[in-house]
């Protein structure tokens, strides 16, 4: 899949996962057009997708949402991408996590070579943001 296409279905694939649930969905624009026509590693893509699925699903799940805004910001290196949810937040510093949840999301974001952060506050919902670097077919 090309870089372009993939940024294109990560935008699809929030839509999705939100229909349905009462939770309103947001994404501002993102700049697809000056993004090179690559083909993508798959192993890279199938990483990726996990990684914002799981942060979906942890928003859907946990936070009490009502609305979801998914920032993409696509360059020739990397890959950011901001969700943010404006749930009922957590301490950051004081969560107790296991099964997939965030620290295998981060173990997964550092593993492709990527920072991590989460922000929130109780009360005020939560933002995770990541940092990724493109990985090209063939590389």
């Amino acid at each position: 899949m090309t870089y372009p296409k993939f940024v294109v279905l990560l935008d699809q694939m929030a839509h999705f996962y939100t229909q349905g649930t009462g939770v309103k969905y947001e994404a501002p624009p993102y700049p697809i057009e000056t993004l090179p026509h690559r083909k993508l590693d798959s192993k890279w893509c199938e990483i990726v997708q996990r990684i914002l699925k799981q942060a979906i699903a942890n928003a859907l799940e946990h936070a009490q949402a009502t609305q979801l805004i998914l920032k993409l910001e696509p360059t020739d290196a990397t890959l950011a991408f901001h969700l943010q949810d404006n749930g009922k937040g957590f301490d950051v510093d004081n969560c107790v996590s296991d099964g997939y949840g965030l620290r295998e999301m981060q173990s997964a974001v550092q593993n492709l070579g990527g920072k991590w952060e989460i922000r929130s506050q109780i009360g005020k919902g939560t933002t995770v943001s990541t940092l990724i670097q493109i990985t090209y077919s063939g590389e």
